[in-house]
């Protein structure tokens, strides 16, 4: 439940955008970014935007983007064209390549010790 239904407010894609944060959070997580033991102490605490960081093993890039994807104020929400823009998947992947390089080059460095 994002934060403008709470309030009753407009309800448009910024909303959408909220909900894919909530998901990929989880997913990321293995539990929901607000978690309360009420309906009234859900809304409370989604309306702080109190959003606890990712484990460690996630990079601090993925953290601000679901981060901003959660942000109280629908209108400092990325757009879906942002969204698309702030995730780099072929930059990750030129790095995930490049540290399979370096441990091939120091295993091969052990191999001929």
């Amino acid at each position: 439940m994002s934060p403008e239904l709470i309030t009753e407010s407009h309800y448009d894609a910024k909303s959408d955008i909220w909900s894919l944060g909530c998901l990929l959070y989880e997913l990321c997580a293995l539990q929901p970014p607000f978690q309360a033991k009420s309906q009234p102490s859900l809304a409370i605490k989604i309306s702080a935007g109190m959003v606890p960081p990712l484990p460690s093993r996630y990079s601090e890039e993925l953290n601000n983007i679901i981060r901003t994807m959660l942000m109280v104020d629908p209108n400092k929400r990325p757009t879906t064209m942002e969204l698309l823009k702030m995730m780099h998947p072929s930059r990750d992947i030129t790095r995930r390549e490049e540290e399979l390089k370096q441990r091939e080059i120091a295993l091969n460095g052990r191999e001929i010790m």
